[in-house]
């Protein structure tokens, strides 16, 4: 039972809804108002890939080991990924788990997906500076290529399948991009914001390296 002096489940949630508020507005400031320079295409690059762990995450951990009846924890992974009125508009019908991944894993027409994620996510590394002398693509464009090219070469109806009770490859491709992902973010790190290495260094304008 909690004492008198101490916040009740209400005073947290009212503190949660003036954090989402605050923090909302956040993002719209720096969408409609941050110039397009080296900064912001790091906070979108930190944005996008915090983005895609959490779902990676959520879909780990709701969908791999299938539940009977599984509707309403379909319900609930559509309404914490921000996808529940986009589903209900576009299929109208009862929820399916191949819809529900569609949507949220290949679907780049709903901003909250997978693959739009990882797709912006490629072009701001497509858009960092590069030295001068380099020759094709650097590592980190490469691997973002892969990252992406291991989504858009998936099955939907293969990771919906289930054997031996679980999912099993729709938890192989949670997992071999829970491991891609951050090994991308430490490149990145290494490359561009690591004092110990040498390291890209980005002009005053956000143009090509100095």
């Amino acid at each position: 039972r909690l004492r008198a002096d101490r916040p009740t489940p209400g005073d947290a949630l009212d503190i949660l809804d003036r954090t989402i508020i605050q923090l909302a507005a956040f993002g719209g400031l720096a969408a409609e108002s941050m110039t397009r320079t080296d900064g912001w295409r790091f906070l979108d690059l930190g944005r996008k890939l915090e983005r895609s762990l959490h779902l990676i995450s959520l879909i780990q951990g709701a969908l791999v080991l299938p539940v009977d009846p599984e509707g309403p924890v379909l319900d609930a992974v559509l309404d914490i990924a921000d996808s529940r009125i986009t589903y209900r508009r576009r299929y109208l019908s009862s929820l399916r788990i191949e819809a529900v991944l569609d949507l949220l894993l290949f679907d780049e027409s709903n901003p909250r997906s997978l693959m739009a994620q990882l797709r912006a996510f490629e072009n701001d590394v497509d858009n960092l500076p590069r030295a001068a002398n380099l020759v094709g693509k650097s590592v980190e464009q490469r691997m973002a290529a892969n990252v992406l090219n291991t989504v858009e070469t998936t099955v939907v109806d293969e990771l919906s399948r289930i054997e031996n009770g679980s999912r099993t490859s729709l938890a192989a491709l949670m997992k071999k991009l829970g491991e891609q992902l951050p090994q991308l973010s430490d490149v990145l790190t290494l490359h561009y914001l690591s004092h110990l290495q040498m390291s890209q260094h980005l002009s005053a304008d956000g143009g090509a390296p100095a």
